[in-house]
């Protein structure tokens, strides 16, 4: 379910200590994340990443963050 996806992008953004304020699920057209917003460390996530496999969840969530640090890498 999208609460208990939220709760794992709270504990991996809060572990990077880089807790976000907002997390969002919506359609976003052909990407799995969109970081715009860097300061506000707001995170929208398609919300199909809730039909992938937990491990490919992760990874995608742990790559948001990475545009936290980094916008392009």
């Amino acid at each position: 379910s999208s609460s208990m996806l939220s709760q794992e992008v709270s504990q991996i953004g809060c572990d990077l200590a880089l807790c976000p304020t907002k997390i969002q699920f919506k359609d976003i057209g052909g990407r799995w994340c969109n970081c715009i917003d860097a300061e506000s460390r707001a995170i929208t996530l398609d919300y199909r990443l809730i039909q992938l496999p937990k491990y490919l969840q992760r990874f995608v969530i742990a790559h948001a963050f990475a545009h936290f640090l980094k916008k392009v890498h």
